[in-house]
């Protein structure tokens, strides 16, 4: 009798680990079409297919104007026109530099067959990433590329520029929003774009309130954390903000290093190390209601 009972209880575990894996299987399937879902319906958002696309690129390069530098991928702001291999300090691999001393430049029809598939463009390159596959898709991420410059080209036909919408119903590009009048200074507002398009591949912060990597950030000042509904939250993040309500102080905490202040999180962003920076990232937040 105990022989069976052991085996009962065998097939009983099976049976578990057979429908935790048919559940995370389905979950999978709502999250990435969540990130790469049909946007027309909100072409006015300023997240639109080329950032979604782009959000594949995050964990491996910064798409910021700061430029820093990953241990992974090399800074991808200015990259469209540049010669490649030219980000010092940057470890590329051998096959990679070959290609680059060739006289590579990267243009819409080098960006276009490196991005289809990385390994076969440069063979022996470490680019993890295995390419995309979709034309469209290709396409609307090479114009966001483009757009990571200085100069700020205005976008191509058919396209939407980065927006968040106002409370008329109107909208302005996102980087020439102020965050209060002191914003208005320059050297402020250069350092509020900084630290502000770094959560612009992840989160939505317009009044749509929309689900895209992680949770949508609008009216997040004094909100209780973990209170987005249909965003699956990590068990760690709820245990963590049990009870807790987003503040400047918290928020301060959190975005210094996400990881520390919640363990178990999965969110990819290493943190503001500079206090300057979140300071402006938590006044920019704040105007979000």
């Amino acid at each position: 009798m105990e022989k069976y009972k052991d085996l009962v209880a065998i097939l009983v575990g099976f049976l578990l680990l057979g429908l935790v894996a048919l559940f995370s299987l389905k979950y999978e399937d709502r999250f990435v079409s969540t990130i790469h879902g049909d946007l027309d319906q909100g072409g006015d958002l300023y997240v639109d297919r080329g950032r979604r696309a782009a959000s594949a690129c995050v964990p491996c390069h910064d798409l910021t104007p700061a430029r820093r530098m990953s241990r992974v991928g090399p800074p991808l702001w200015g990259v469209y026109g540049r010669p490649a291999g030219q980000v010092a300090g940057y470890p590329y691999s051998t096959a990679y530099l070959a290609r680059a001393a060739a006289g590579l430049v990267w243009d819409e029809a080098s960006l276009e067959q490196f991005l289809s598939n990385p390994r076969q463009f440069i063979p022996g390159n470490k680019m993890a990433f295995t390419g995309v596959r979709q034309e469209a898709e290709l396409a609307d991420l090479i114009l966001f590329l483009r757009s990571l410059d200085d100069k700020k080209p205005p976008p191509a036909k058919g396209q939407t520029a980065a927006r968040v919408a106002d409370g008329g119903g109107a909208s302005r590009p996102l980087l020439e929003m102020p965050v209060d009048r002191a914003a208005r200074d320059e050297a402020r507002r250069r350092r509020t774009t900084v630290a502000v398009e770094r959560c612009l591949l992840c989160h939505d912060l317009t009044r749509k309130r929309e689900i895209v990597v992680g949770p949508p950030l609008w009216g997040v000042v004094g909100r209780r954390a973990g209170q987005v509904r249909k965003f699956r939250y990590t068990a760690a993040f709820l245990e963590r903000t049990r009870g807790m309500t987003w503040t400047s102080a918290n928020l301060d905490r959190f975005l210094a290093d996400p990881k520390g202040f919640a363990p178990g999180t999965r969110m990819l962003f290493e943190g503001l190390r500079q206090e300057s920076e979140r300071h402006d990232a938590i006044a920019f937040l704040k105007t979000l209601h």
